[in-house]
């Protein structure tokens, strides 16, 4: 079975066949409602969310060993020592306890738009696979090393560094440099990237 939940005509669990298709599945359903954003769906599936968790214990593997080299490290314990090694090293114990706090979502990224036009090459189901089709959003959320993490309604003409100051700037431990946009389909831009320009039709991305 599938679950398709959201801006669904008609939303719920379906029984499907071997080498179905989203798609096929879709138009059992109705198709979308006028009110969908088919780029912000949200499609996860249990297999994608198994390797996202070998993954994540791997790098926490990782990361302990690191921990351990740290913890032997002569400034770990010596407030007076601050250097740019130093500065790494809190940067480590921070992605430590990001990683402990990390569950894996199983969220695969989907271009729902061409899925609904049953292609040869359509994205085949799985079993425990859910499709979740929200609304447009109409707002921004900031969050880290910001001084008041919280949400802005949604303007073209504004920059990722107007967000970031309309929530107080970055704090001592923020970089700016590395900010990154999760967009409404989950792919990732970093700020450095060159597609994260922010103008015309990526606006709404956002």
């Amino acid at each position: 079975t599938v679950t398709l939940a959201g801006e669904v005509h008609n939303p719920g669990v379906y029984a499907i066949g071997d080498g179905e298709t989203l798609c096929s599945v879709l138009r059992r359903a109705g198709g979308l409602t006028e009110q969908a954003y088919s780029f912000g769906a949200e499609f996860t599936r249990l297999s994608v969310r198994d390797i996202q968790q070998q993954t994540l214990d791997a790098l926490q593997n990782q990361l302990d060993d690191l921990m351990i080299e740290l913890s032997l490290s002569h400034s770990y314990n010596n407030e007076e020592k601050a250097s740019h090694e130093w500065a790494g090293k809190q940067d480590t114990l921070r992605v430590i306890r990001q990683l402990e706090r990390a569950e894996p979502s199983g969220r695969l990224v989907i271009d729902l738009e061409r899925e609904l036009r049953c292609r040869r090459d359509a994205l085949a189901l799985e079993n425990g696979d859910r499709l979740f089709v929200p609304r447009e959003p109409n707002y921004v959320q900031v969050a880290g090393q910001v001084y008041v993490a919280t949400s802005h309604l949604y303007d073209e003409r504004r920059s990722v560094r107007d967000y970031v100051e309309l929530s107080g700037g970055h704090t001592v431990l923020g970089r700016l440099d590395h900010t990154y946009v999760i967009q409404a389909n989950g792919e990732v831009l970093n700020l450095k990237g060159s597609r994260l320009t922010f103008g015309g039709e990526d606006q709404r991305y956002l």
